[in-house]
């Protein structure tokens, strides 16, 4: 928000005067940003949502200061003016006018690249062979790009990434990415209420999915996850014991009026003699198994130990060896085997929920583009629908629309050139880069919205009052960000300078020549069809005129008391 000050007017009528001419763009572009982050929020990755937030939260208290106090402090800097008190940093004002310049007919002064804006580039600009090229270069790359990021654009975000250089956290991360290539992966499994584990069908089913699980070509050999369950086939697991039938452990128990015979050949035992058979293998071998097995009262459904008396067990974890994970793919790839053999076991009476290191980090992958495409289409609706409220004119927020996504586009399909992957930071960027994009398109699309003339000439008028603030903008971004590169963890330089560079490039190149070449070409008219304003400056032009004439009139007219009258001789 700059000040345009004139030395004829009260410091009030200047602070009207520049809040008439930068209010309504500032306010315009910081609840776009505001309800764009505020959409993004809905995205199921929790990096996003947070920074999302943070960034809404951020520009609407940005706002509120802004005119609470920042206005107040315009006043005050132009009463300082007003008094012609020297400013302590000696700033030139933009749009200064003194008194003098005034009563004697001089224009207002504007600087070398305000003229070079209306005397060579604003024209280069409208030349038709010049647009031509402009469009076809901006739409070849936004193909070219939209391209590289759908099919080049690789996903992930290592652990090696993020530590910091030359420390042993990056060497371990290191290690562990390129050299161990086997990961646990851990079942739980948790029945219902109806049909509990005591279930045989439910035991049937367990044991059904344990097996489908050991056929996938990514479990390490000799360790499938029979070998590590509670239930099953391990030397100490309840089914090996009950299957063996050894001395002394569960041979001719009884529950109740059930006597339960361990015999060699059985399997699955019946749901009376479980909670038998549980109980004695819990008292001899359970303790082996003590952290995988969570148990609830059998009769009150209290959570207890499973050590302790009439002990039930209600949820449990199984464990199995993963291995070739050497590659993102390839992990992914584990992931997708995992789920496709256990889905089909899942049920209400029984589900499994696979998790670990792999599935922490990886799962996301599954659903970036989901995330990526709800991030960019929620905040582009965002930016329609408050450009529309404030400007009232659709076409004119398509416009706008249009070239947020491209620039968006043309940062994602920049990903793969700049060495950076797809994952939550690089989705979390392409959020910001929407906000920035706003910046760069709204303030000079409402300035050619408000202008007269053709479209060429407001395309200019556009130009020459917002190119410089702009430049100003994306020079200051830069310089906020680039300070960065000097980072000692690689992810900042890469994420976090690297990328916010590309993208005030971008938008800056995309707001400074596509926008205004499209808007000269296919721009929205004159607001509001300029029929009211066109009957109101003929009005104000008349009245001017008319009190001209009353001027020019008191003017020749001489004064009452300066008339002579002459004496005639007879």
């Amino acid at each position: 928000m700059s000040i345009h000050y004139d030395a004829s007017k009260t410091p009030a009528a200047n602070l009207a005067s520049s809040l008439k001419l930068s209010g309504p763009s500032v306010l315009l572009t910081s609840v776009a940003n505001s309800i764009a982050f505020f959409l993004v929020v809905i995205v199921p990755i929790a990096g996003v949502r947070q920074l999302a937030l943070l960034l809404a939260i951020n520009i609407f208290m940005n706002l509120v200061f802004l005119f609470l106090l920042f206005v107040p402090c315009m006043y005050l800097d132009l009463q300082r003016m007003a008094a012609r008190r020297a400013d302590v940093f000696l700033v030139r004002v933009r749009g200064a006018v003194q008194k003098e310049d005034v009563d004697s007919g001089q224009k207002e002064d504007t600087s070398i690249l305000s003229r070079f804006v209306t005397n060579y580039y604003a024209p280069a600009l409208c030349n038709n062979i010049v647009k031509g090229v402009v469009i076809v270069i901006f739409l070849t790359a936004f193909a070219v790009l939209f391209w590289s990021g759908t099919a080049n654009t690789e996903q992930g975000l290592r652990t090696s990434d993020i530590a910091l250089k030359d420390t042993y956290q990056k060497e371990v991360a290191e290690i562990v990415e390129n050299d161990i290539t086997v990961q646990s992966v851990i079942l739980m499994t948790v029945p219902s209420k109806q049909r509990r584990i005591s279930n045989q069908t439910t035991q049937r089913r367990l044991l059904d999915s344990y097996e489908e699980i050991n056929k996938s070509p990514f479990i390490l050999p000799g360790s499938p996850i029979t070998a590590f369950s509670w239930f099953s086939s391990g030397s100490l697991s309840l089914s090996t014991q009950y299957t063996a039938g050894g001395p002394n452990t569960l041979s001719f128990l009884s529950a109740g009026a059930v006597k339960c015979p361990s015999a060699v050949n059985r399997t699955i035992p019946s749901e009376p003699c479980f909670s038998a058979y549980f109980s004695v293998w819990e008292t001899n071998f359970g303790t082996a198994y003590y952290p995988f097995v969570i148990c609830n009262n059998g009769t009150s459904d209290q959570r207890i130990p499973c050590t302790s008396s009439n002990a039930f067990p209600v949820a449990f974890r199984s464990s199995v060896l993963l291995r070739n994970l050497t590659s993102h793919n390839q992990i992914k790839a584990a992931i997708q085997d995992t789920r496709d053999r256990i889905d089909p076991y899942d049920d209400k009476n029984m589900q499994h929920f696979p998790t670990g290191y792999i599935f922490y980090f990886w799962d996301q992958y599954f659903q970036i583009h989901s995330v990526l495409t709800k991030v960019i289409g929620f905040g582009v609706l965002g930016v329609f629908a408050v450009t529309f409220l404030f400007q009232l004119n659709p076409w004119l927020s398509l416009i706008i629309c249009t070239v947020v996504f491209m620039i968006d586009m043309h940062l994602y399909g920049m990903l793969r050139p700049l060495g950076i992957n797809l994952n939550g930071a690089s989705v979390a960027n392409l959020c910001v880069a929407l906000g920035l994009a706003v910046e760069f398109t709204a303030h000079l699309s409402r300035s050619f919205l408000l202008a007269r003339g053709t479209r060429n000439e407001r395309m200019t008028t556009a130009l020459s009052e917002m190119l410089v603030p702009m430049l100003n903008g994306a020079m200051s971004t830069i310089l906020a960000v680039v300070v960065l590169v000097g980072a000692k963890f690689p992810f900042f330089r890469t994420y976090y300078s690297l990328m916010f560079v590309v993208m005030v490039i971008i938008a800056c190149l995309n707001g400074l020549i596509f926008l205004p070449v499209l808007l000269s070409l296919i721009g929205p008219p004159e607001v509001g069809g300029n029929r009211y304003l066109q009957r109101k400056e003929q009005v104000d032009s008349n009245t001017m005129e008319d009190k001209e004439s009353s001027q020019v009139e008191s003017t020749l007219m001489p004064a009452e008391g300066d008339i002579e009258l002459k004496e005639t001789s007879p």
